[in-house]
């Protein structure tokens, strides 16, 4: 069964207590997936500026979309997303949870901010690592393909998942 097979439900929206200057908006809500009792799935969708985080655990779903601060250092950049990570995880990963996740990869037609992605996407990886979970990096046209059934479909546009905020959908 392809994801795209799968519709939400219940859909909830919220905006969480600001995490210093990056703002988050989580969605809650349920969704048809066949997960072990303590199985679950983490997507990240990494960025410099918008950053899309899902967790999928028992049917449900929590969609992260988050907004950092723009034009931030490098170094302090990636302390904020590892900060970040560590607080959406602590609320949405409980602990002895058997979890697999997915980090999008560089997509390789795209000429600008590759380099800047690459710093957020290794927060995202050793975010994962901390709670431990070696995640797969998958180019985004792979992930869409496997989620969709064609690299071209953007999670944004999916009639199911319209919802969502993109960035979480994308997640």
């Amino acid at each position: 069964m392809k994801l795209n097979d799968l519709s939400v439900s219940n859909v909830k929206t919220e905006e969480m207590l600001p995490f210093g200057e990056t703002t988050i908006i989580t969605q809650t809500g349920n969704i048809d997936i066949s997960l072990g009792r303590n199985e679950g799935v983490i997507g990240i969708d990494p960025g410099q500026v918008h950053m899309g985080i899902a967790v999928l655990r028992n049917k449900n779903f929590t969609v992260f979309e988050v907004k950092l601060p723009s034009k931030q250092p490098i170094v302090s950049r990636l302390e904020t997303t590892l900060a970040l990570l560590d607080y959406i995880f602590s609320m949405s990963v409980p602990p002895g949870s058997m979890l697999k996740a997915c980090v999008e990869q560089a997509a390789f037609g795209a000429p600008f901010g590759q380099a800047a992605l690459a710093e957020s996407r290794t927060a995202a990886v050793f975010g994962l690592m901390k709670i431990g979970v070696r995640p797969s990096v998958i180019p985004p046209a792979s992930i869409r393909k496997c989620v969709f059934g064609s690299g071209k479909q953007r999670a944004e546009k999916y009639v199911a998942w319209q919802e969502l905020l993109p960035n979480a959908a994308s997640a």
